[in-house]
């Protein structure tokens, strides 16, 4: 067991699974959106990289996402405080309230919640206690497990407010087949989708019965949403024709909704699990991603 608690990331490997996470205080991702604790920013396994970075449509690197990066959503959290004050996000800390309400664009200023971070080879864990801030607070304990084809997410997350905590959490997994487009070779697989409505769009998807298809390669970004839910052993699973390559999600509890965004250049499958947690009680959940090559 080794402290960590300076640089900007570390390495995780386990047979021929090697995994990047950056740290709570790295200056690689400092936006208020993804969770600063056990932020993925790279997987790969053996000479296949499974993740990408977000990109603007130009091609450029933006400012946000990369890997499989955590969110916690907070409805209406930040216009329960004044403007100049500040709320608290779990995942990122004490953030500034500024006129605009927030978004997931916002660059506004947040102070870290304090977080020890401790790692082995194959395994970290983190663990984070906030102050109280206008009757929240949290104490969260994360812990990230690389197998031998699978990488498994354990979170503990306590209420320690006098306020229920109402929140949503997803993985936003920019997924990626060592840089290969988003194209009609790739197949999303969702079988926690229990309805899929039609899709409108020009984006060049097709909605199938089972999940969905590409014409071929995405014209502009898309955006799906499916608010009925069932339960299956995967939340979803992506592959390739012709290819060994394959990604899928299984979570321990049945998503209230999913999401699927993406582009020419990457895939984000999201499956949401819900928080509501009194105060003094606690929730755990997993999450773990399974990879063939």
């Amino acid at each position: 067991m080794q402290p960590i608690t300076q640089g900007d990331s570390v390495t995780l490997a386990h047979g021929e699974m090697r995994v990047t996470l950056l740290t709570p205080w790295s200056k690689l991702y400092r936006r208020t959106r993804f969770s600063r604790v056990g932020f993925i920013s790279e997987v790969w396994y053996g000479d296949v990289c499974f993740t990408t970075a977000e990109e603007t449509p130009d091609g450029q690197r933006a400012d946000c996402g990369m890997g499989l990066c955590c969110e916690y959503k907070c409805p209406g959290l930040d216009a329960k405080v004044p403007v100049g004050q500040t709320w608290l996000k779990p995942g990122v800390g004490l953030v500034t309230r500024e006129a605009e309400p927030w978004d997931f664009k916002s660059a506004c200023h947040a102070k870290d919640t304090p977080t020890t971070l401790e790692t082995g080879g194959d395994w970290a864990r983190f663990e984070s206690l906030s102050e109280i801030v206008n009757g929240y607070g949290y104490h969260e304990k994360r812990r990230i497990d690389v197998l031998d084809d699978s990488i498994r997410v354990t979170a503990e997350f306590i209420n320690t407010g006098s306020h229920e905590w109402d929140l949503v959490e997803y993985s936003h997994n920019f997924l990626s087949f060592h840089g290969q487009r988003i194209d009609q070779h790739h197949h999303l697989l969702l079988p926690t989708v229990a309805k899929k409505p039609e899709l409108s769009d020009e984006s060049g998807t097709i909605q199938r019965w089972n999940g969905l298809d590409w014409s071929g390669i995405p014209t502009h970004c898309f955006l799906y949403r499916y608010p009925d839910t069932c339960d299956a052993s995967f939340a979803w699973h992506l592959y390739r024709d012709n290819s060994p390559c394959s990604v899928a999600e299984r979570i321990s509890e049945k998503p209230c909704h999913m999401q699927v965004w993406g582009s020419d250049r990457c895939l984000s499958p999201e499956a949401f699990v819900p928080i509501h947690i009194k105060p003094g009680e606690s929730k755990t959940w997993t999450r773990e991603w399974f990879f063939t090559k």
